[in-house]
């Protein structure tokens, strides 16, 4: 839960207070660079903040020239198009959320041939390509992970016995898939649990308020759980939910950790949110490509935990809702972005399937 953050020494070796920490304007270098997010699906809150985190920390260097961001809004020939262009134009540092999946690595191959250095961030283990050639690092919370922790909340809660809907993001997307390998092993390991159904609501509350209220028509009081991959989904799941007079009645499990989520949870209408610091998702991922591409930093020669690992995660539940909302929305952490890994949860884990 977020009250053990403070229990975990994810940088034991670290020494000084937030007031030490350093900015990025300190790691700028001076080669003229070119920088860019080709983001897959930019509506929700967690990807604004990473755009804004993103957008913020680029100004403080001068020698970054331009600053540019493209939004696919769920067309995967879109998100190909636009890696496409930012390599016509020549940016040099490209991150990428890659809602397309296997469908636009080969746009990222074309674009860390062409010299760029590409980042897709927050994937999970099992995102296809390989590491210096298709891109250059991957730096993801462990996705895999959230989706066994939610699953799990839903089945202690239920005592080990009900049915559960999912609600998935849009179809091919990373984080989808790699949360179903979470969710599909803990719900395993209890019999009396049942999937009755899975659909993709496509990140959108308005689709997935119709979807889960189709469910109440069709299944009833059957539906004893609902698991949303991402908090404006869980929104629409509630808001049906509320107008059959269920809401709190039926947990719902989601991700990402904005304010509205933590909102539900204090009204008991939301179980628990599964949290990645955008703020640091953002930052980090810019810093180090950065780096890498003004030739401070050399990933080739790093070992593999510093080419691909995962970011910090924390489930929010109603014990320590208040307390996360206050450090994380109505403020945020502040990170060191010259310390590239001391954060992170380890090399990523992979469990190919």
């Amino acid at each position: 839960a977020y009250a053990d953050e403070a229990k975990v020494d994810l940088a034991k070796d670290k020494v000084g207070s937030p007031a030490e920490m350093l900015d990025m304007a300190q790691y700028c270098g001076t080669k003229d660079i070119k920088v860019a997010m080709a983001d897959g699906y930019g509506a929700n809150s967690w990807r604004k903040i990473t755009r804004a985190v993103f957008e913020a920390e680029a100004k403080k260097c001068p020698n970054i020239k331009e600053v540019r961001y493209t939004d696919a809004q769920g067309n995967v020939q879109k998100a190909i198009s636009d890696i496409q262009g930012l390599v016509a134009q020549k940016f040099d540092v490209i991150l990428v959320f890659p809602d397309g999946g296997e469908a636009v690595v080969r746009a990222m191959r074309q674009a860390t041939s062409a010299g760029a250095v590409v980042i897709p961030y927050m994937v999970g283990a099992n995102f296809p390509g390989v590491r210096g050639k298709d891109f250059e690092m991957v730096v993801s919370e462990s996705v895999e992970a959230n989706g066994r922790v939610k699953a799990q909340w839903i089945a202690d809660h239920l005592n080990g016995k009900g049915n559960v809907i999912v609600l998935g993001g849009t179809p091919g997307n990373p984080t989808s898939q790699a949360e179903s390998v979470g969710w599909k092993e803990v719900f395993a390991k209890y019999p009396d649990i049942k999937v009755l159904d899975y659909q993709a609501a496509d990140w959108d509350t308005t689709k997935a308020n119709e979807i889960m209220a189709s469910y109440l028509t069709t299944y009833g009081d059957e539906i004893k759980g609902v698991f949303c991959a991402n908090d404006t989904m869980a929104y629409g799941a509630i808001e049906a939910l509320r107008a059959e007079g269920l809401a709190g009645k039926i947990p719902v499990v989601a991700y990402d950790g904005g304010a509205q989520a933590i909102e539900y949870i204090l009204k008991d209408e939301l179980l628990v949110t599964c949290y990645t610091d955008p703020y640091w998702g953002g930052g980090i991922a810019l810093s180090l490509a950065h780096a890498a591409s003004t030739g401070k930093y050399k990933p080739s020669d790093e070992p593999q935990e510093h080419r691909e690992f995962y970011g910090p995660t924390l489930i929010v539940t109603k014990a320590d809702a208040q307390a996360f909302f206050d450090k994380h929305h109505k403020s945020h952490p502040e990170y060191n972005w010259g310390d590239y890994f001391g954060p992170t949860n380890g090399q990523i884990k992979y469990n190919r399937y």
